[in-house]
């Protein structure tokens, strides 16, 4: 005869703020993105959560000791700006485990600041050796008054008047990353240019995702999906999510915490490898 097993107890509800970021201020979603993630990677890496205890341990034996420095500035600061460039100073004990929206105004616009104003933001301070894009315009169509001739097709007829000729140097010693970052830099100032001079439509609309919000959403997803166990997120052959998440369904929770875990991985990856 078979022991009637009891039910499993039923997890508590996750708190909204872990995986909620719909209200955030667009001025402060940069900031919070690198907030929440940095939260993560120091729940999720041994590592670093080795490194803030010894930080909290230097908090112990005041703010001025040499422990104190060497625990929260040197190593835990070093390991995070590995990952995010313009992580914000932290000295207090709420990181890691306050969310962003469990932050005072004070805080958040504090920290926002520092992101802002980091010379590592938008890489503004990056060398001009790891980039080097010389770009020669033409007031007219290429094919016909530059040294390089297009091909009508894909393009059509009035786009081949928008297009400008130029010339890009790469130094390849440099990640990818690095570079995507130093090539947006000089696409939004080629932007601004182009808007001095009254060039201000940009007919093909992007319709990608993946920026600070959607990968917001995406941590919120695989929080959800780390917190509940599969009973308490849906019913048997349903999809329908019976928890509050930032999706509806569980493929697309699924899918999302996916993308979160692997933007995690490739920051820990980062981070050992430069720490």
């Amino acid at each position: 005869m078979k022991t009637q097993q009891r039910p499993k107890a039923e997890k508590g509800e996750l708190d909204r703020n872990e995986w909620d970021f719909r209200s955030i201020p667009k001025s402060e979603i940069e900031a919070c993105f690198i907030y929440e993630y940095a939260r993560e990677l120091a729940r999720q890496s041994p590592r670093i959560s080795a490194l803030f205890a010894i930080g909290q341990i230097g908090c112990s034996a005041g703010k001025n000791t040499p422990r104190f420095d060497e625990g929260r500035q040197a190593y835990i600061r070093n390991i995070m700006t590995a990952c995010f460039p313009e992580f914000p100073t932290i000295n207090e004990d709420w990181f890691p485990d306050t969310p962003w929206e469990g932050l005072g105004q004070e805080v958040r616009s504090g920290l926002v600041k520092e992101v802002n104003n980091s010379p590592q933001h938008y890489w503004n301070s990056l060398p001009i050796h790891k980039l080097r894009i010389e770009t020669i315009k033409f007031a007219k169509n290429v094919g016909t008054n530059g040294t390089f001739r297009h091909v009508r097709e894909p393009f059509r007829e009035e786009d081949i008047s928008q297009i400008e000729s130029g010339f890009l140097k790469i130094n390849w010693n440099y990640p990818d990353g690095e570079l995507k970052r130093a090539f947006a830099k000089w696409l939004s100032e080629e932007r601004k240019d182009r808007e001095k001079r009254g060039l201000t439509e940009i007919k093909y609309q992007p319709k990608g995702r993946g920026g600070f919000r959607d990968r917001l959403n995406w941590l919120g997803a695989l929080r959800v999906k780390k917190h509940y166990p599969k009973r308490q997120l849906v019913d048997h052959a349903d999809t329908n999510l019976k928890v509050d998440a930032p999706y509806c369904h569980l493929p697309d929770l699924l899918k999302c915490a996916k993308k979160a875990a692997k933007l995690l991985d490739m920051l820990l990856l980062r981070s050992t490898g430069r720490s």
